[in-house]
């Protein structure tokens, strides 16, 4: 007798427990540790810390939950208590070790999914981290692509923990060679692992002024966001008149400008 019960037999299907790792240390760290040429101290403090809101904005807009592992969990700019961001304290003496430490203590967690991104690449939107976690339902790995042979993300499952432990051990971190080495890894280890589009991320005052240009032409971010970074810009600019023209910043949109600025002029016959 089922007492006119009907049960669903079928298994449910569960969500993986999702999360985006914000990695990146307090603007005071990183201005001291990635100082750009053109830019004071404080002024270097400042921009580092409009790149971290950027991201950060970008991330809290999927509507996940929001890990910061950070050098410095009392700095001010993670001061503000927001339910869905987390802080995480980074650990270990090397890049590789503190990513790998802040990975392994993001799924201790209970995440089942994590995507991964640095403060350097303003291009990451919240679709870009959407599109992370898509390509992670047929994947291991999911990798975004830097131009300079550096990766701008990192997305993995907790139980591949442990090959992602033994890939992140063995990167020539800080290199061009980043991105050739987690794929040639995550294969040795039998991973699938796949790539995103191409991105640049930030490591010199041209690289921004030339990703702050661009993103000035394809997107309208917020507006106070929007002034910060093209404040910088602007201020890069002015400052290097030597290397680059003094045009208003929407001219330098065009790649054909903006690579013919950085050529030398041809020797003279």
């Amino acid at each position: 007798m089922n007492n006119g019960i009907v049960r669903n037999t079928k298994t449910q299907q569960t969500h993986p427990r999702q999360a985006i790792v914000l990695f990146t240390r307090s603007p005071r760290t990183e201005a001291k540790a990635k100082p750009l040429a053109g830019l004071s101290f404080l002024e270097t403090q400042r921009l580092y810390a409009s790149l971290t809101t950027t991201v950060l904005n970008e991330a809290c807009t999927t509507g996940l939950p929001v890990i910061v592992a950070t050098d410095d969990c009392s700095a001010a700019i993670f001061s503000e208590p927001s339910s869905s961001v987390q802080l995480l304290q980074q650990r270990g003496s090397s890049f590789g070790q503190r990513l790998s430490a802040a990975t392994h203590d993001a799924f201790e967690r209970g995440y089942d999914e994590l995507v991964i991104i640095g403060n350097d690449c303003v291009n990451v939107t919240s679709q870009t981290l959407c599109n992370a976690f898509t390509e992670l339902e047929a994947s291991d790995v999911v990798l975004g692509s830097a131009k300079d042979g550096g990766v701008y993300l990192i997305a993995a499952k907790n139980k591949s923990r442990e090959e992602i432990h033994e890939i992140f051990e063995n990167c020539r971190w800080k290199t061009g060679f980043v991105q050739e080495d987690i794929y040639n890894n995550a294969a040795n280890l039998k991973l699938r692992c796949a790539l995103l589009e191409t991105f640049t991320d930030i490591d010199s005052s041209r690289d921004f002024i030339n990703v702050i240009a661009h993103r000035a032409a394809t997107s309208q971010p917020h507006a106070s966001v929007r002034d910060n970074l093209y404040y910088f810009a602007l201020l890069l600019l002015h400052r290097h008149a030597l290397y680059f023209s003094t045009l208003p910043l929407v001219s330098l949109v065009s790649q054909k400008l903006l690579r013919l600025r950085y050529q030398k002029a041809p020797p003279r016959a």
